[in-house]
């Protein structure tokens, strides 16, 4: 434990650590030489809004914390940029993954870590910071607890299962789909499970808001029922890809590309299996073709090129980013105050 660290927090530390400590037993565990030093910690500790308990031992009043504030895992002792980047990390965290799995165990787990830290350093005050700054928002991903901890478990284990999944595309559920999870991975503002589909015998991505449930596709296994093969690496998989938030679909996508945005897609390192083709047509403008799972992400992709480019296929893409682009339009026309 820290010397320097105030003797309350030398005190709630042992508190959190399970011991139950009379008033002497504090004076021989703490650099103080009083009881009443003792109590005044215990009351400091109270006023902070601490549920210190009290009970007798013997002739001795006794104080602890309820096993519910007690803290598991080994103590960290940080420096206090160790403490700060941590802090900045878990905010961060918290505010990324936005209403994803385990979110209300995030902010629990942030909220501690806030609180363990020493209530007075010389550079921060910990609780008071963090009221101080803001890392925006994620947008919001309905994804069941309950689901990710089985993926989590089956991934862990290496444990085939069954699962329960919605495609979007065919607007079909697909009840006891059998799957060898490889790896999950947040890619926009989706949750993915890349597995082994043994329905088309091909690697494919899961979005998790799709997955109704799941179970062990052998309930008496206890894991080991496949490998994910050493080569097989989540970065290198996903790297320069478009994320494939529907694995029931793939499209072929053409874009026409204006001449002052060619450069940039010449340049650009794709997926290997993702730019197939480029046409460069004489007036300096090209034609790049996608093979892509899904639309949600290209459509994205190409919005952010406004003008530079145009979908020539497929026709629902072309739609879609035409319908979008006629309704701003329509708002920006409308001369009404609001």
């Amino acid at each position: 434990m820290k010397a320097s660290y105030p003797t309350h927090v030398q005190l709630l530390s042992l508190f959190r650590e399970g011991h139950v400590l009379t008033q002497a037993e504090m004076t021989d565990r703490l650099p103080i030489d009083s009881k009443r030093q003792a109590r005044r910690l215990v009351e400091k500790l109270k006023g902070a809004g601490l549920p210190v308990k009290e009970s007798f031992r013997g002739r001795k009043k006794e104080y602890r914390l309820p096993p519910e504030e007690w803290q598991a895992g080994a103590k960290l002792d940080l420096t206090e940029q160790e403490a700060l980047a941590l802090m900045l990390a878990a905010g961060a965290a918290e505010s990324g993954i936005g209403a994803a799995p385990l979110e209300e165990a995030l902010g629990g787990a942030v909220e501690k870590l806030v609180k363990s830290l020493p209530r007075a350093v010389s550079t921060f005050e910990p609780s008071s910071l963090m009221g101080q700054l803001h890392f925006g928002e994620a947008a919001s991903v309905d994804v069941s607890p309950e689901v990710f901890m089985g993926l989590v478990g089956a991934l862990s284990n290496r444990r085939s299962i069954e699962i329960d999944y919605y495609s979007a595309s065919s607007d079909t559920l697909y009840e006891g789909r059998q799957v060898d999870p490889w790896g999950l991975a947040v890619r926009g503002d989706a949750w993915l499970c890349v597995a082994d589909d043994h329905r088309s015998g091909e690697r494919r991505d899961f979005n998790l808001t799709r997955i109704e449930d799941l179970r062990p596709r052998w309930p008496e296994s206890n894991g080991g029922d496949y490998q994910i093969p050493e080569e097989f690496d989540l970065e290198i998989y996903f790297a320069g890809r478009f994320e494939s938030l529907d694995a029931e679909k793939a499209y072929e996508v053409r874009l026409l590309v204006e001449p002052g945005a060619a450069p940039y897609f010449r340049s650009k390192e794709y997926h290997p299996t993702q730019m197939t083709r480029e046409e460069e047509r004489e007036d300096g403008r090209i034609v790049v073709t996608y093979d892509v799972s899904g639309l949600e992400e290209i459509a994205s992709f190409v919005r952010s090129w406004g003008t530079s480019v145009k979908v020539l296929h497929p026709p629902e893409l072309a739609g879609r980013i035409a319908e979008e682009a006629r309704a701003v339009a329509a708002r920006y026309e409308d001369s009404g105050p609001g």
